[in-house]
């Protein structure tokens, strides 16, 4: 019976014993530890995404305005401060060690302060740095990343964008040899009211202009006047399309207008004025013993009107 009792205690020691135990297992081998989205080459820097600079390759543009600064973000190993290549005297890396070298992205490290570390290698000297990247700012990111670059390459190159050549001479577009462009009003004012208020532009290059700071430029030609080329910023370009569009869209309305009720006049209508100059941006009443008469007060000009038709016109100074 005491036999029997004591193989019965230790059964229940051992089933309690393997209940109580942690059950572990090892991890699936080649289960990623998170999930990164493939950089898609759409954005040259990609801020809080930094893991999708492994595998691409940065070039860093030469930039005047670094000359005398240096860089203090290219350390020896993932810790703030330990400059690579550091100049003497100073607490930097020296421009010339660094500027119109490419660089392969091997790694991202984070230090026990939770700094972000670009590991990168040198493509000629093989040298292995670490860049301190802030996932918050561009502005400490001076890389063009080599896969962004080559992407709006393909994309731009061979298409034709519309631009106004009035509206790129007030922004100081310039052609090739940095002279304004010039623009023949003769034919400008003489297009036909139906045509388009815009050339066209076929886009045959897209480059980095290295100068006191790296700019992403777009070199155009004019679809109608091959000789005309021009450069322009990439970060403008959708603003000149969408301005010429407008403008565009405005001048035909215009242009319509003006073949319905004429030019603007004295006599003309209330319908007719504000087909002519679009809504005025402030209506001032006047009322007297013989009436009611408003100022319809534009940028550039008062209108005058009462009883629905325009009865004087004042330009502003």
């Amino acid at each position: 019976m005491k036999k029997v009792m004591f193989i019965a205690v230790m059964a229940m020691w051992v089933l309690a014993y393997v209940f109580a135990q942690i059950r572990t297992s090892a991890p699936t081998t080649g289960e990623p530890r998170m999930r990164i989205t493939p950089y898609d080459s759409l954005s040259n820097f990609v801020g809080e995404h930094f893991y999708q600079y492994v595998g691409q390759t940065l070039y860093l543009p030469k930039e005047r305005s670094k000359e005398m600064s240096g860089y203090s973000r290219f350390n020896t190993r993932n810790t703030t401060g330990s400059y690579y290549k550091r100049r003497s005297g100073y607490s930097d890396t020296g421009y010339d060690a660094v500027v119109g070298k490419y660089y392969d992205v091997l790694d991202i490290e984070q230090n026990k302060y939770g700094t972000v570390f670009l590991k990168i290698r040198e493509q000629r000297s093989r040298d292995i740095i670490y860049y301190e990247y802030d996932p918050r700012d561009v502005r400490f990111f001076p890389f063009i990343t080599v896969g962004y670059f080559e992407k709006q390459k393909r994309l731009l190159i061979g298409n034709i964008y519309p631009m106004s050549k009035q509206y790129l001479k007030l922004n100081n577009v310039t052609d090739l040899n940095n002279y304004p462009i010039t623009i023949d009003y003769a034919v400008a004012y003489n297009t036909p009211r139906d045509a388009n208020n815009y050339d066209e532009w076929k886009c045959e290059d897209f480059l980095i202009e290295e100068d006191f700071f790296w700019k992403e430029i777009v070199i155009m030609q004019n679809v109608k006047n091959s000789a005309e080329r021009i450069k322009i910023e990439y970060k403008n370009l959708d603003t000149y399309v969408k301005v010429a569009l407008e403008i565009d869209s405005k001048m035909k309305d215009y242009n319509k207008a003006v073949e319905t009720y004429g030019t603007l006049r004295v006599g003309i209508s209330e319908e007719g004025c504000r087909a002519l100059l679009g809504s005025p941006e402030h209506i001032n009443t006047t009322r007297t013993a013989y009436g009611a008469s408003e100022q319809w007060v534009y940028k550039e000009r008062y209108i005058y009107v009462e009883n629905g038709k325009v009865t004087a016109i004042q330009e502003k100074k």
